[in-house]
């Protein structure tokens, strides 16, 4: 009889098993997918906002190079400067341009000298390139250079290769 109990036991627990455990697959399947996705989620919010901590740090990174950009532009600048103050006689004086005339047809600057450090009427504008424009008008701190480019400029000039001298004007282009 014990023999017989036990093949049904045995007989009995393998029926449970074949019945259950296509139920047990179903939900231990689910509650791993369930589990991953939620896993998931939580890793993809995390990436996200790494994301978005690694784009604030591009656009620093990108506005601290700008500045250095800058700052190698204006060193770049200044070299031309000393370089050209040391090839000529003249005696300069470095302005910055602090504003520019806003209408098409005048074209002029506001430069950071004026009649307080030694600038007249009509003295010459240049850069280490060359003729920038004149003076035409004048305070004690700023002045208003009419560039070579305007219209109304024109500037006493020497062919290089000839040694021709001539009257050099810009034209107004429509």
């Amino acid at each position: 009889m014990t023999i017989f109990l036990e093949h049904r036991a045995k007989w009995i627990s393998k029926l449970v098993i074949e019945i259950t455990a296509p139920f047990q697959k179903i939900f231990t399947g689910t509650i791993s997918t369930a589990r991953n996705i939620w896993k998931n989620y939580f890793f993809l919010v995390e990436t996200r906002q790494q994301n978005l901590r690694l784009n604030k740090k591009i656009d620093l990174l990108e506005i601290e190079n700008s500045r250095y950009q800058e700052l190698l532009l204006a060193n770049q600048r200044l070299q031309q400067l000393l370089k050209f103050q040391e090839n000529t006689e003249e005696t300069f004086l470095p302005a910055r341009v602090i504003g520019w005339d806003s209408s098409a047809l005048f074209k002029s600057i506001i430069i950071s000298k004026g009649e307080n450090d030694g600038l007249k009427i009509n003295m010459p504008v240049v850069n280490s390139k060359g003729v920038v424009g004149r003076i035409v008008s004048i305070s004690p701190n700023y002045a208003k250079v009419l560039l070579v480019t305007d219209q109304n400029s024109a500037v006493d000039g020497l062919v290089q290769r000839s040694r021709c001298r001539g009257m050099l004007n810009a034209f107004l282009i429509m």
